[in-house]
């Protein structure tokens, strides 16, 4: 018999679900489960307090562009912020990632696929798009 937890759970079942989730992330193809918690994360967030922030920098960096992000940190963010990125066809180099009372300040240095900063400003506006899609919430599953 699996260890109890306190109010009555059961320490085996718990730890299968966990192991399923997880295991079905990681199987290929991944199981419905696994995809269908990980599609849902943000109609479990509250609606945000602050106003996301997207910014580009050419200039502080002399081989990225520099993204910074400012949004209410919730379940998921750091992976739409980077599946946004790596959707735009953009490599990532480096990440700092810092939460602080609930806000994410994300700063991402990010080049084409020549390993070059993304000077296009249309390509920008892509992302910026992107990016502002990935951390809009939606009402309804």
């Amino acid at each position: 018999m699996g260890r109890r937890w306190p109010g009555g759970v059961d320490g085996t079942g718990y730890w299968e679900g966990v192991t399923f989730l997880l295991g079905g992330t990681l199987s290929e193809p991944p199981r419905f489960a696994s995809v269908w918690a990980c599609s849902r994360h943000k109609f479990l967030a509250p609606p945000a307090v602050v106003p996301a922030r997207i910014t580009f920098d050419n200039n502080s960096s002399p081989d990225a562009t520099l993204v910074q992000v400012i949004a209410c940190d919730r379940l998921g963010l750091l992976y739409d912020i980077l599946q946004s990125i790596t959707d735009a066809g953009l490599n990532i180099a480096q990440a700092l990632i810092e939460t602080d009372d609930d806000l994410a300040h994300d700063l991402i240095q990010e080049t084409d696929s020549n390993g070059q900063k993304v000077l296009d400003a249309r390509r920008l506006e892509q992302l910026r798009q992107g990016l502002e899609k990935a951390l809009a919430l939606q009402s309804t599953p």
